[in-house]
């Protein structure tokens, strides 16, 4: 079995690019029956991956571990991160002037949508903001710079689930499959649901 760490990088200097270039090379060997072969667009001169594909023959018990172990890297951070890189983000950026209410409203949007990415990837995108703009980034302006770090772990789960979702039985695999295609769309579930909702307890071999 995988160990624990296979799909982390635990070195604290690691970048989130870095990180998602390792679970996907890591993923990407014949590891518990089964690896995930990413998919390029049938398109002439595409570069872009479209999704990953699992290759082999996994069991169920095989697909959870290896999803609940991915999903550690993608757990986000905490409200009381989010909040304080936002505040550092308003006190370094040129933005309309808001009211006190108004201010509230909108950190607390921005924190919803931030806390369906991994940590790493949304803690360096805020970091980074304000070294590329002197101005308040709209939020489509964070979720690319954000997908664009963690785009390939966003895709591995999503396979995953796929398959985990064909041994359950469940039905909304295409609509699903059409979804994941788009790789700027926020997920819709956090990563500490979806260990829960596939009964990952955290242990591991």
């Amino acid at each position: 079995m995988m160990s624990k760490t296979a799909v982390t990088v635990l070195n604290p200097r690691t970048t989130a690019l870095e990180a998602d270039r390792h679970a996907a090379k890591v993923l990407s060997k014949p590891q518990n029956g089964f690896w995930l072969d990413a998919v390029y667009p049938n398109i002439s001169g595409g570069i872009q991956i479209s999704h990953y594909a699992i290759k082999g023959n996994p069991t169920l018990e095989s697909l959870k571990i290896t999803h609940g172990q991915l999903a550690k890297s993608m757990a986000p951070a905490s409200d009381r991160e989010l909040l304080m890189e936002l505040n550092r983000l308003w006190a370094l950026t040129s933005h309309k002037r808001q009211s006190a209410p108004e201010m509230d409203i909108t950190l607390e949007a921005y924190i919803e949508k931030l806390r369906a990415y991994p940590r790493d990837a949304v803690l360096e995108t805020l970091r980074e903001a304000p070294d590329r703009s002197q101005w308040w980034p709209t939020w489509k302006e964070l979720q690319d710079r954000i997908g664009q770090k963690c785009k390939r772990r966003i895709f591995l789960v999503e396979a995953l689930e796929r398959k985990i979702d064909e041994f359950n039985g469940k039905t909304n695999i295409v609509g699903r499959y059409r979804r994941m295609q788009h790789c700027s769309e926020a997920r819709n579930e956090s990563s500490d649901r979806l260990a829960a909702a596939y009964g990952y307890d955290g242990a591991g071999s």
